[in-house]
């Protein structure tokens, strides 16, 4: 460490311990500029005071740790768990002295990328240095790089020039895990429902039908390929391996799957429909699979109960008494269609949304979740007078019976 003296004047310089020890004393020099050096302090940081002809001048120096970084473990930064790791991935290593006392994040730089080095902290992987997330005493995240090959990475954790015993993980071409709520890596998902911006969770559920957005890493190569530290943007990379995400039991293909805008490269978000015909409740399980190998057990996601249908318009709304037959136009939300659902007891399966016009069920065709069409009989128009039209949504309970979710009712005139 050097520091130098704008002036100097007869009489001692004291270097002091902001604490008031002694540190040393530095003989009054005479010529301007004069630049003095202490020696590496193997220790934790410290700071003194400089008197310098009745002008104190606070200087500091960082400490270098007193032992090397150790690691304990590499773990999956969304499942939290130890395995093979896949270009990309963002990871967990813990251990002992791999970062400052005080967690430290990271923040893009002037390229418009996250940076190798956060708070004198780096980590490699056979000798690449990767993007880092945050740095701490005990726990540093980064991203694998995408350049990554063979089947075993040396992982190693610099800090303050010191550098950890490699660790060696296996590679390979996927290990995906999903985000959760509380980092755990268990439990309720970090997921984003239909909307766009609430959290999925026990208080504010997704439905069936609805598409929500679940969020992971460890999809491995994409394309276009991954830029290390760089923040997804259009076009969005998409895993090379195939995704399928199972709900409740069900496998569905996801609508998309790729890389989530303005996140760090690595980070992969996947947006799937909620089947129908699946248990629902506040801890449905959730498993994504990215080539032949899924993420960890135990994540969950909310879903409530079908939801009752929404009528918006009918079309026409009204209708001379005496008329012949006539084509009922529905439009709304929450209209279901059939739903052939295994035989298991309590299972909720939705059936197809019926009309009812004036309390007399019409035979109704399912055009889409917001469209339906009815025929109504001439005997349901002979008179003169005003009826209610409502949507109702059969839920078939297993072994149990059916119950209906039945809209508000919209009226329709019958006029003379």
């Amino acid at each position: 460490m050097a520091f130098a003296l704008r002036r100097c004047h007869g009489g001692g310089v004291s270097l002091r311990l902001l604490s008031g020890v002694l540190l040393g004393l530095i003989a009054a020099c005479s010529a301007l500029g004069q630049t003095y050096t202490l020696s590496t302090f193997a220790g934790g940081g410290r700071s003194a005071s400089i008197s310098v002809a009745g002008v104190s001048v606070v200087v500091s120096q960082a400490g270098l740790p007193d032992t090397a970084p150790s690691i304990a473990a590499v773990t999956n930064g969304a499942s939290n768990l130890t395995g093979a790791i896949a270009p990309g991935e963002i990871i967990v290593v813990y251990g002992l002295g791999l970062g400052p006392a005080q967690i430290t994040q990271a923040h893009l730089g002037d390229d418009g990328r996250f940076g190798t080095q956060l708070a004198g902290t780096s980590v490699q992987f056979n000798g690449i240095p990767a993007p880092m997330i945050y740095t701490w005493d005990k726990q540093v995240a980064a991203v694998v790089p995408y350049t990554i090959s063979g089947s075993t990475a040396q992982v190693t954790v610099v800090y303050q020039g010191q550098t950890s015993a490699a660790v060696s993980v296996p590679i390979a071409s996927s290990a995906p895990g999903i985000f959760t709520l509380d980092s755990t890596g268990k439990g309720q998902a970090a997921a984003i429902n239909q909307d766009g911006f609430t959290s999925n969770t026990a208080a504010s559920p997704a439905k069936v039908t609805d598409v929500i957005s679940l969020y992971a890493t460890g999809e491995g190569q994409t394309t276009p390929g991954g830029v290390d530290g760089e923040p997804a943007s259009v076009p969005l990379p998409h895993p090379n391996l195939p995704v399928s995400v199972t709900i409740g039991g069900q496998t569905v293909q996801p609508q998309y799957a790729g890389g989530a805008p303005g996140e760090v490269a690595g980070v992969i978000q996947i947006n799937v429909e909620i089947p129908t015909g699946i248990q629902t409740g506040n801890a449905v399980p959730v498993v994504v699979q990215v080539g032949s190998v899924s993420s960890q057990p135990g994540v969950t996601i909310a879903v409530a109960d079908p939801a009752a249908p929404l009528v918006a318009r009918l079309d026409p709304s009204s209708v001379h008494a005496g008329s012949a037959a006539m084509t009922l136009d529905v439009t709304g939300s929450g209209f279901q269609d059939n739903v052939v659902c295994a035989a298991v007891c309590g299972l909720l399966c939705p059936a197809r949304s019926v009309i009812t016009f004036d309390q007399t069920d019409v035979p109704t065709q399912f055009l889409s979740p917001t469209q339906l069409q009815a025929v109504v009989p001439p005997n349901l128009l002979s008179t003169a007078r005003s009826v209610s039209v409502t949507v109702k949504n059969p839920v078939v309970i297993q072994c149990q019976g059916t119950e209906n979710l039945l809209s508000d009712p919209v009226p329709f005139t019958i006029v003379p």
